[in-house]
C-alpha cells in the first residue's frame, strides 16, 4: 500500500519518527549549477531530475522521518554530501518515496533507478562513501524523464517488499 502525503502534512512525519528503511529523494535543478561538495570538490549540475538514495537505520534524527524531515531544511549544517546539494536555492526536492524495512536496500535501490531510468552518475562518489556494494555514486541525474515517482515507487514494491510513503514537496 502507498501512502501520499503533501507539503502541509508534515505531522505525517511522526509516523516514521521511529522508523527504519531507505528513502529515496527526488529534486529538479532549475538551470545548470557548479556546486561545492564539500571535500568532493566543485561539480557541475546540469538541469534536470535527479535522485539521491540514502538509508535511515537510527533513531529520533537518524530515523527515517529525522532524515527526510532534515532534507526539507535548506538552513542546516553541512554534513552529507546531499546537504551540498539540497542547501543551495536552485536545487528543489519535489518527493521523498521512503520504504519502511528492516534491512538496507539502498544500493538495490540505486541500482533498480539506475537501469529503469538510463541514469547518468552526475557526480562519483557522491553519497557512496559508505557503500558496501561499490555503487560509484547514489546520485543519479534522469533528465527530464516522466512518471518519475511512479516508477520510483514500483520499484520500491518490486525490490523492498515494504510499505511505501511517497511525501510530495512542491
Amino acid at each position: 500500500m502507498v501512502r501520499t502525503f503533501t507539503k502541509g502534512e508534515q505531522s505525517a512525519f511522526s509516523n516514521l519518527l521511529d522508523a527504519k528503511g531507505n528513502y529515496t529523494l527526488l529534486f529538479t535543478v532549475e538551470a545548470p549549477k557548479q556546486i561545492m561538495v564539500g571535500k568532493l570538490g566543485l561539480g557541475t549540475f546540469p538541469a534536470g531530475i535527479y535522485a539521491y538514495t540514502g538509508s535511515a537505520f537510527g533513531r529520533g534524527s537518524s530515523s527515517l522521518g529525522g532524515r527526510i524531515l532534515r532534507h526539507i531544511k535548506k538552513d542546516k549544517k553541512k554534513r552529507w554530501h546531499i546537504d551540498y546539494l539540497l542547501s543551495d536555492y536552485d536545487v528543489h526536492l519535489t518527493t521523498a518515496v521512503v520504504g519502511v524495512l528492516s534491512k538496507k536496500l539502498e544500493c538495490v535501490v540505486n541500482k533498480g533507478l539506475k537501469e529503469a531510468f538510463r541514469a547518468r552518475i552526475p557526480f562519483l562518489g557522491f553519497g557512496s562513501s559508505d557503500c558496501t556494494e561499490r555503487c560509484d555514486s547514489h546520485l543519479l541525474f534522469f533528465g527530464h524523464a516522466r512518471d518519475v515517482v511512479e516508477r520510483t515507487v514500483e520499484l520500491y514494491e518490486a525490490k523492498a517488499d515494504c510499505g511505501v510513503f511517497v511525501f510530495k514537496f512542491a
